[in-house]
């Protein structure tokens, strides 16, 4: 009897499905999104246990026939016809057997089916699950910009129409979409055709840039040439304003020799006065021996050294002092004179002195030296004097001296007033 009822869903598997007591009729299932995973488990589960209790009957059918066969064999002289309807139901069981096994087989391949596509709709109703909770947070995104979309939104949250006009509204925006790819397209198809139009200018661009590459290297040794000739230029400049400078200075000089001559001129008068008007005969006046007249004044140029105060005093022995500057003249004329005569070293004691203000000088007449009248030394690294310099000399440098290795104008120095340095006396006739 159970050969009877399981001989035709062995032939044919798929043609029945198993209820709550058998086979019967295929049922059509509505499966819903919501309810797929719950109904796939339970399919498993029933084709899984109706696969093992297929297994054990026709295992113990198996056995039951091989007991049979046993007591059918000891028979087998006495029931050969038995003998040999049981060998034909032998081999009825070994077919059924077979064919259970193969839908056994037939079952798992099923069972493994449905198991993975039970996991996919798993995963499928995960993603629906997280594309439904992005589409709430969304929604909550939303109803805190507006507060009477949030009271909408409250009451349409159990409503799905808003997710479906939702969606058809993105299948209106993905229809606008094809519509901006296929214009993309098209702009496309023109941008690849003006690009091609831009390869061809560029060409010919290039080949322009090689004739003004051509043109800038011809450009660039005619700037080279031109360098050369402004250097060249540059040079004779140069040398024209040092052959400018020199003439400017012989001229200086040429303008004190005549502002000399004519001083002594003027003072022919003073120092020959005519005593004979008819006669123009001139008594002249003269310095002492070792003394030179200039300017109504004599002047004595030292041939030794000896410090400030020792010079100031040889000086006032002589009726005389060391000299004070009050013109450019005078300047010049010390300086000159000064470079002319026998020398014992560059520097000369003049009447200058800050010994008792530091910084304010002085000559020796108490007068103090005005800003209109002085030639101190400017060095080129920008040091001035006076300095008062002490690195040698604590006591640092109190007393003027003339430097005559420098210009006449930018001569005066400070230095230390134990110095030996030669001097000047000054008196008038």
């Amino acid at each position: 009897m159970v050969q009877r009822r399981l001989v035709p869903w062995i032939q044919n598997p798929e043609s029945m499905t198993y209820g709550s007591t058998g086979p019967s009729r295929p049922v059509q299932h509505k499966v819903t999104l919501a309810s797929a995973p719950a109904v796939s488990t339970d399919r498993s589960k029933v084709f899984y246990c109706l696969a093992l209790v297929l297994t054990v009957v026709l295992c113990c059918l198996l056995l039951t026939a091989s007991i049979v066969l046993g007591v059918l064999y000891g028979r087998e002289t006495k029931e050969s016809d038995k003998l040999d309807s049981l060998l034909s139901d032998y081999q009825n069981v070994t077919r059924l057997y077979q064919r259970a096994t193969e839908a056994n087989v037939q079952l798992q391949r099923e069972n493994t089916n449905l198991t993975q596509h039970n996991a996919r709709l798993e995963r499928e109703n995960q993603d629906l699950s997280d594309a439904n909770a992005i589409l709430k947070g969304e929604a909550e995104h939303v109803s805190k910009n507006n507060t009477q979309l949030l009271i909408q939104n409250q009451e349409l949250m159990g409503n799905n129409s808003w997710l479906q006009e939702e969606n058809d509204n993105l299948t209106q925006r993905n229809i606008w979409l094809e519509w901006e790819k296929h214009n993309l397209s098209d702009t496309n198809s023109l941008l690849r055709r003006w690009c091609g139009r831009v390869e061809e200018n560029s060409t010919w661009l290039q080949k322009e840039n090689w004739g003004l590459l051509d043109q800038n290297t011809w450009l660039q040794d005619h700037n080279q040439n031109l360098t050369h000739q402004n250097v060249w230029l540059k040079t004779e400049k140069q040398a024209l304003m040092r052959y400018n400078a020199r003439l400017r200075l012989e001229k200086a000089n040429l303008l004190d020799q005549k502002q000399m001559i004519y001083l002594n001129y003027l003072a022919l008068d003073w120092y020959c006065p005519v005593v004979k008007q008819e006669t123009q005969e001139r008594l002249c006046k003269k310095c002492e021996d070792n003394w030179i007249a200039f300017q109504f004044k004599c002047y004595f140029f030292s041939e030794h050294t000896k410090t400030w105060n020792a010079s100031r005093a040889q000086c006032q022995s002589e009726g005389a002092d060391l000299l004070i500057v009050n013109s450019v003249e005078e300047q010049r004329f010390a300086f000159r004179t000064s470079q002319s005569v026998n020398q014992r070293g560059n520097r000369v004691w003049i009447g200058l002195t800050d010994v008792q203000t530091e910084g304010e000088w002085r000559w020796v007449d108490g007068n103090l030296v005005t800003k209109e009248l002085q030639f101190w030394h400017n060095r080129t690294f920008g040091a001035h004097e006076p300095d008062d310099w002490k690195q040698h000399n604590p006591l640092g440098e109190d007393c003027g001296h003339l430097d005559t290795s420098l210009h006449a104008l930018t001569s005066w120095m400070d230095g230390p007033c134990e110095s030996a340095y030669r001097w000047i006396c000054e008196k008038s006739i």
